[in-house]
C-alpha cells in the first residue's frame, strides 16, 4: 500500500479513538429508546438536545455531533444535517451569556 493510504488509515484510527465515547454514550441512548443508530438527523438532534437539557455545555455538544458524524461517514450513511445543525443553533442561543430572558 502507499503512504497515503496507510497515513488515511492511521488518521481514521486516532479519529475513531477520539470519538469512541461519544459514540458509545450515542448507541447507549439509542438501545434505551429503541431507535437505531441509524435513525437520522432528527433522532441525534433530539440526543443533543437532551444532553443540552442535562447541562453539557456546548462544546461537548459540538463534538458529540462530529463523533455520530463521524459514525455516519464511516460506515457510509447519509445523515441529514440540518435539524442538528438547529439542535445546536438553538442551544447555542440558549447558552448564551447575551440571552434575553422572557
Amino acid at each position: 500500500m502507499g503512504p497515503w493510504i496507510e497515513a488515511e488509515r492511521e488518521q481514521d484510527r486516532k479519529q475513531s479513538e477520539s470519538y469512541r465515547e461519544g459514540i458509545c454514550a450515542f448507541a447507549e441512548w439509542c438501545d434505551y429508546y429503541g431507535v437505531s443508530l441509524a435513525a437520522g438527523g432528527h433522532i441525534v438532534a433530539g440526543y443533543l438536545l437532551e444532553l443540552g437539557a442535562d447541562g453539557a455545555p456546548l462544546p461537548v455538544l459540538i463534538r458529540v455531533a462530529a463523533a455520530v458524524d463521524f459514525l455516519y461517514r464511516r460506515t457510509r450513511r447519509f445523515l441529514e444535517r440540518e435539524p442538528i445543525d438547529a439542535a445546536l443553533a438553538l442551544m447555542a442561543a440558549q447558552m448564551s451569556v447575551d440571552r434575553t430572558l422572557n
